[in-house]
């Protein structure tokens, strides 16, 4: 893991501990709200994790914390078949989406907000950007499931 790696799961780590302590209120939510796929298609469009990762590595978890919310962090999963210490499960992005489905946050770290999605371009690769003069072809990558192995 890369310095700046360990940083950022800190900052996350740091981020929930706060979260959790601000709102009592928060609930772990049973897997299949409409929220996830919401999720999965934006990221599957932005192709965020696509430079280190395979979609079937990635866990989204699902909580609410705030009327009208659903909060989703995405974890890396650790099986055998995508590698990493199968004792951990670290969370590397926070989102939430609207209860209508219109609307995807990310949630900033340094800032301590939460922005549109299309923000965390800013400040992680997506794949999906790519500079203007490239001409590269590429097959396309599996998406990303909301019902991956947990």
């Amino acid at each position: 893991m890369t310095y700046d790696a360990a940083v950022r799961l800190a900052g996350v780590a740091i981020a929930l501990a706060c979260i959790d302590a601000a709102t009592a209120e928060c609930q772990l939510l049973q897997a299949g709200s409409p929220a996830s796929p919401v999720l999965a298609r934006k990221l599957d469009e932005l192709q965020l994790y696509r430079n280190w990762t395979r979609p079937d590595c990635l866990s989204l978890i699902e909580w609410s914390c705030e009327p009208g919310w659903t909060d989703i962090a995405v974890h890396e999963n650790h099986k055998p078949s995508c590698g990493g210490d199968p004792k951990t499960f670290p969370a590397i992005d926070h989102f939430r989406v609207s209860r209508d489905l219109k609307v995807v946050q990310w949630f900033d770290m340094p800032n301590a907000e939460y922005q549109p999605l299309e923000k965390v371009c800013e400040h992680q690769k997506c794949s999906a950007q790519k500079a203007p003069d490239r001409k590269a072809a590429s097959a396309p990558a599996p998406a990303l499931s909301a019902s991956a192995a947990r």
